[in-house]
């Protein structure tokens, strides 16, 4: 197996295990140092920061484009709960200022796409963070990376943002369901799972740090969201946003089969998609499934995916 082990890049840790194959290994990381260069709001001349720079088109790299417009559907998806604009929002947070003026540069809908390969802020301030959507979307291209050199079993780990491929030793890969009230990897169930991506919002590890992008505030309704999907760039566009949204996210979940979800509350209650229910094993007393889960929720909107 080879072990692309403690890489560095989108802000956080990598590791990959596979088969031995140099030219996969050498391939994956090309695309990965290529894309913290592109999408890094840290590196001054990257795509991302010169969309952020300038009051003008900026042509950016196809990978660049491509992100960019994708993850602006998963902004739709989410009703804005998911918003890639948040940057400043953010930026004023961590500097303790006032975030008035700052909400008020939050709408995904601001950002302006030309082909080819053309973006535009609509207004000054406004700034673009992609966040974990470039995990998603290079832990696809590893799994194509893998397949084009006939690679079946792998274990991708991006940050948290799993992927598994194929088998483990001949079995399905077990995945375990983090306890959102510990800091510490501990699981509370499992899932058994092969080509799955499997990506988790919550609370435990750094506190509650993601934002409503329509408030400016902790979003703190749930303790944590674990989205189970074939492309780990729909996992990770839905996470955060559904996190925010909180339990009512469930129902955009459910309305797409091949989705499915796991919710923690702040009670150790457990809901879960009507496609897991025979499948997620809790192994934690202190935790509840919810059998009645979603089905006496308001139901908010249904979305065409």
């Amino acid at each position: 197996m080879i072990l692309i082990n403690n890489l560095y890049v989108f802000g956080t840790i990598v590791n990959i295990y596979f088969n031995n194959n140099s030219d996969a290994e050498a391939e994956i990381l090309k695309l990965l140092y290529d894309l913290d260069d592109l999408c890094s709001i840290y590196k001054e001349d990257s795509d991302i920061s010169k969309i952020n720079n300038s009051t003008d088109y900026v042509k950016v790299d196809n990978k660049v484009f491509t992100l960019i417009k994708e993850s602006i559907k998963y902004c739709d998806m989410t009703l804005g709960y998911e918003d890639i604009t948040v940057k400043p929002l953010i930026d004023a947070l961590k500097n303790n200022q006032d975030t008035k003026e700052s909400l008020n540069l939050v709408n995904y809908k601001n950002i302006l796409l030309k082909e080819p390969n053309l973006i535009k802020l609509k207004n000054k301030g406004m700034g673009i963070d992609l966040g974990s959507m470039v995990k998603g979307y290079a832990t696809d291209l590893i799994v194509d990376i893998l397949n084009k050199y006939s690679i079946e079993d792998a274990l991708i780990d991006l940050g948290g943002n799993i992927y598994v491929k194929g088998l483990n030793n001949g079995n399905l890969w077990r995945v375990g369901i983090q306890n959102p009230f510990q800091k510490e990897r501990t699981p509370i169930g499992y899932l058994d799972l092969t080509n799955k991506s499997i990506v988790t919002s919550g609370t435990n590890e750094r506190g509650n740090h993601i934002i409503n992008p329509k408030t400016g505030l902790p979003a703190n309704d749930i303790k944590s969201i674990t989205i189970i999907a074939d492309k780990s760039f729909d996992a990770e566009g839905l996470s955060t946003g559904c996190f925010v949204q909180g339990l009512e996210s469930l129902k955009l979940i459910e309305n797409n089969h091949m989705l499915s979800a796991i919710i923690i509350d702040n009670n150790r209650n457990i809901y879960l998609t009507s496609n897991l229910t025979d499948k997620f094993i809790l192994t934690n007393k202190k935790f509840k499934i919810r059998r009645d889960k979603w089905k006496n929720f308001k139901i908010i909107r249904y979305l065409e995916w």
